[in-house]
C-alpha cells in the first residue's frame, strides 16, 4: 500500500509561536496507515488528498471512520473465509447466526453416520448441510481438519456444519 502523505500547512501561531505540521493522507492509503497516523499525530481528522494533485481535499477521515471501515472489513474476512471467530464460537457448542437464516453449529455425528464418507451420506444433497471441519480423537487427543469427502465418520466424531435451522431439524430428524 502507498505510504501516508506528511505535509505541513502553516495553522497560524499555536503555543509559543510554534507551527503544528497537519497530517494528510491520499485516498489510496490503507486503513492502518490512516490508524497510525491518527494516533501519532494526536489528531481527531485527517485531510484525505488526491494523489494526482496533493493539494486538492477529496474529503476527510476520523478515528470512527477508521473503526467502522475496520470492523466492516473484520465482517467481510469472516464471512469470506477467516470464520475463525465465529467458529471458535460453535465449536464451543453455540450456534452462531451468521444471517440471512444461516447458522453455524457443532454436532456429534449421530450414529447411522458411523463408517460412511461424507460421499456417502450426501448431507449437502440431502438436507442442505455443509460440513465445514471434522473433530475426531486420536490417541494423542484431538485431530481437527477440513472433511474431504471421502473421510469417514467414526463414533466419537463431531462435526462444525453450516445450514439453516430447518435443515439442523431436518438432519436431527432423520439422522
Amino acid at each position: 500500500m502507498a505510504a501516508v502523505a506528511w505535509q505541513c500547512e502553516e495553522t497560524g501561531e499555536g503555543s509559543r509561536g510554534a507551527r503544528r505540521a497537519r497530517p494528510k493522507v491520499f485516498e489510496d492509503d490503507d486503513l492502518d496507515r490512516v490508524a497510525q497516523l491518527l494516533r501519532s499525530a494526536d489528531v481527531s481528522e485527517i485531510a484525505v488528498v488526491s494523489r494526482a494533485d496533493p493539494n486538492r481535499l477529496v474529503g476527510s477521515i476520523n478515528e470512527r471512520s477508521v473503526l467502522e471501515a475496520y470492523h466492516h472489513e473484520m465482517l467481510r474476512r469472516d464471512l469470506a473465509g477467516g470464520m475463525g471467530t465465529r467458529l471458535s464460537l460453535a465449536n464451543r457448542g453455540h450456534e452462531v447466526d451468521l444471517g440471512d437464516g444461516y447458522a453455524l453449529m457443532e454436532i456429534e455425528a449421530p450414529a447411522s453416520f458411523y463408517g460412511r464418507s461424507l460421499r456417502e451420506l450426501e448431507l449437502r444433497q440431502r438436507h442442505g448441510i455443509q460440513v465445514l471441519l471434522l473433530r475426531s480423537r486420536t490417541p494423542s487427543g484431538e485431530a481437527v481438519r477440513v472433511p474431504t469427502a471421502d473421510d469417514r465418520i467414526v463414533a466419537g466424531d463431531r462435526m462444525v456444519v453450516a445450514g439453516t435451522a430447518e435443515q439442523f431439524a431436518r438432519l436431527d430428524r432423520t439422522g
